[in-house]
């Protein structure tokens, strides 16, 4: 490799670093509560493995291994399990939001009046757990309404769900503004890389040009 080509390779490996330091500070937290947003809504009576849905003029997509989904409800949308028990649910959201929203529908009781859930979003990015007992109407209101909030230049693009035992549905899905994704400002220890990475190469041309031969 010549003395150019390791200098820009130095100077690309201080861009990477920048685009990983960028989210060091970014963080997605899981809290009971809810907001108002833009809700969820499917064509009601589909039945299938993956059904879709829209948050305004934006795609979302459903999906469940085992089972069959189906939809109904008037407002936002409910995603009921076909058999009365969602073990899993995948949502795909085609925008990236800043939060969301949604309800979980135990079985009635007697006997299961609770589940434990566990919550993956952004493909593993962060996971939750919330266990058994305090899964069971944490606003007192029949219903399990949590919210899912990004911060420091995240957001939220997928989540994925299982419960044990499963729960009848999820409901009223709400999405926060949708975020553009904005490249964070670099650490100071990145900004020292990149200043030697791009001196090198500019210091490498100006010697390139002084000794290049003058023309005939």
């Amino acid at each position: 490799m010549t003395k150019f080509g390791a200098t820009l390779l130095a100077a690309a490996s201080a861009a990477a670093l920048w685009a990983a330091a960028g989210s060091a500070g970014a963080a997605i937290v899981l809290t009971t509560g809810q907001f108002g947003g833009t809700g969820v809504h499917s064509d009601p009576g589909l039945t299938a493995a993956t059904v879709t849905g829209l948050a305004g003029g934006d795609l979302v997509t459903f999906s469940t291994t085992g089972d069959l989904l189906h939809t109904s409800g008037m407002g936002e949308s409910d995603y009921n399990a076909v058999d009365g028990s969602m073990n899993d649910l995948s949502v795909a959201f085609a925008n990236f939001y800043g939060a969301v929203t949604f309800d979980l529908a135990v079985p009635p009781p007697p006997p299961q009046q609770t589940s434990t859930l566990h919550l993956s979003v952004n493909g593993g990015a962060f996971t939750f757990d919330v266990p058994n007992l305090t899964i069971l109407d944490p606003l007192n209101n029949g219903q399990n309404k949590f919210t899912l909030t990004a911060s420091g230049g995240d957001s939220i693009h997928t989540l994925d769900f299982t419960f044990d035992p499963g729960v009848s549905d999820i409901r009223e899905i709400r999405v926060g503004p949708a975020v553009t994704a904005v490249a964070a400002v670099p650490e100071p220890a990145t900004w020292a890389l990149m200043i030697l990475g791009f001196g090198g190469v500019g210091g490498l041309l100006r010697r390139r040009r002084h000794s290049a031969p003058a023309a005939a």
